[in-house]
């Protein structure tokens, strides 16, 4: 997570844009399958059976928005790279 947020494309050069960008999205694809592992876990724990019906759709509406923001975070991110000159 800390290497996702500190990764800043407004220091990399236009033309390492290709090795940016597959870095930062193994970043948001790690992010997505850690949290996919967290919430399978608890469900197979067992964890989740304590939690009423509405706390467990708040609870998959917050993580799609979490995961939802992060791709458009990137995707904002993606536009901050030097031009060249």
């Amino acid at each position: 997570m800390a290497g996702y947020f500190s990764f800043d494309y407004s220091r990399i050069h236009v033309r390492y844009k290709k090795g940016a960008l597959l870095i930062s999205w193994m970043f948001v694809s790690s992010i997505y399958l850690l949290i996919f592992l967290i919430m399978y876990g608890l469900r197979r724990a067992g964890a989740l059976h304590i939690v009423d019906n509405w706390a467990a759709a708040l609870l998959f509406i917050a993580t799609y928005a979490f995961l939802n923001g992060l791709v458009l975070f990137e995707r904002w991110k993606m536009g901050q790279f030097q031009s060249d000159s």
